[in-house]
């Protein structure tokens, strides 16, 4: 941790849900001049970032309505669901799809996704509990309300 904060980086490490991470340290503007950037940000497409978001609302949810720890996991027609009503109504409903798969997929690519093979479901996904560090509880509420306006919903 310490070497890591040489360099500009912070490791960030949940015990409860058992996940770590490094992200860049912000800097406040103490006078200090700025490490050069080492990880690179790269935004979500407004699909990938309803779908973190929604990802993430259900996660709070299970964690509050359990006890114990478990999984969440959604079959790809759950999620697609999640995000439809978020989405500008159009005609071709293959399209959407296509691009909520897209979306998907991204997710799987960035692990905040991990298909499983649930019950025999070929299409089902693993919420991996980092979603919850993109979108953090205290935000969740503001960043959905935003969506929703945006979305004009």
């Amino acid at each position: 941790k310490d070497h890591l904060g040489t360099i500009g980086l912070e490791l960030m490490i949940s015990d409860l849900d058992m996940y770590a991470f490094i992200r860049q340290f912000q800097h406040e503007d103490d006078g200090e001049a700025a490490l050069p950037a080492l990880i690179e940000k790269r935004p979500l497409s407004y699909r990938a970032t309803i779908l973190c978001v929604m990802l993430a609302e259900r996660l709070y949810q299970m964690d509050a309505a359990a006890g114990e720890k478990t999984k969440l996991v959604l079959r790809r027609e759950e999620i697609r669901d999640l995000v439809k009503m978020f989405l500008p109504d159009q005609k071709n409903e293959a399209n959407i799809l296509d691009r909520l798969d897209e979306s998907i997929g991204k997710l799987v690519t960035y692990r905040f996704l991990r298909k499983t093979d649930q019950n025999g479901k070929e299409d089902s996904y693993e919420v991996m509990p980092i979603v919850k560090a993109m979108v953090p509880a205290e935000s969740l509420l503001k960043i959905k309300e935003d969506i929703e306006n945006y979305a004009g919903k």
